[in-house]
């Protein structure tokens, strides 16, 4: 339990993870965090072209992401919006070569994003049915 800003929230703990390269088209998982990136050529999601490597990584210091009132450091958007201290490393960021291209749970880039060419991109929850998760295959369940 943390006291953020005016209120006690039960907290997950902050989890340590790595930089992994995005699947460009396909799907790539962060399963320490529950989520999932879909990248496709065909919507839903946010669409932005990409330049080199598109990778999912941690926020780093200097990050900025371009709204529509104007650029601000992701520091600075993470404490306007309250996101709480303990849950910032946990936001994948998903950025090129040339920067970013939009943060889980924030939002786009509005700077990166194009109407007629690149790739759509959206998070998702990865999410395991317990009634399938540890039956064999052909295994009754009557």
């Amino acid at each position: 339990m943390e006291r953020c800003y005016d209120t006690l929230q039960l907290l997950p703990p902050e989890v340590s993870w790595a930089a992994v390269p995005a699947a460009i088209p396909g799907s790539t998982e962060l399963p320490q965090l529950g989520l999932r990136l879909v990248c496709s050529a065909e919507g839903p999601g946010f669409r932005a072209a990409t330049q080199g490597t598109v990778l999912l990584r941690p926020r780093q210091p200097g990050d900025r992401l371009r709204l529509s009132g104007g650029s601000k450091s992701l520091k600075k958007l993470m404490i306007d919006r309250k996101i709480p201290a303990a849950r910032r490393q946990n936001l994948p960021v998903l950025a090129d070569e040339t920067g970013l291209l939009g943060v889980h749970g924030i939002g786009p880039d509005c700077g990166r994003l194009t109407p007629d060419r690149g790739w759509y991109f959206r998070f998702e929850p990865m999410c395991v049915d317990p009634c399938h998760a540890n039956k064999d295959e052909g295994e009754s369940t009557h």
